[in-house]
């Protein structure tokens, strides 16, 4: 083990936790020296982990998150129906504007426009008095 920086070189302290308590097992002196205390380190202790269980699929999860996201969806949706229709039913329906109001207009409409406007698109004159 090497600190750089430490500017008071002293032996560290090699501890190692038996049975819950930390025990004094050794010392690293500055000259990289490792004198043991007593038997040293013991593997008595140590054991191999046991082997993780395998993730099973958490199926609450769909349910837990699933249903409340359909409902926040549901009512949106909801709404924003509910709301254009209420809308529309208030302003309700524009006389001779009702196709203009989203700036569509049916051709046949266009034509017979054009044929009140302008005489001469259909043949006939004017007749003077």
């Amino acid at each position: 083990v090497k600190f750089s920086g430490n500017d008071r070189p002293n032996a560290l302290s090699v501890k190692q936790v038996l049975q819950g308590k930390e025990v004094d097992v050794g010392l690293v002196h500055p000259n990289g020296t490792i004198s043991w205390i007593g038997n040293g380190t013991t593997n008595a202790f140590w054991a191999e982990e046991p082997e993780d269980p395998p993730v099973k699929f958490q199926y609450w999860l769909v349910f837990q998150i699933g249903i409340p996201a359909m409902i926040c969806c549901c009512t949106v949706v909801a709404g924003v129906h509910f709301g254009l229709k209420h809308v529309r039913e208030k302003s309700g329906p524009k006389k001779g504007n009702e196709q203009k109001q989203f700036g569509f207009e049916d051709a046949s409409n266009q034509e017979s426009n054009k044929a009140s406007e302008d005489p001469s698109s259909t043949g006939t004159r004017p007749q003077e008095v």
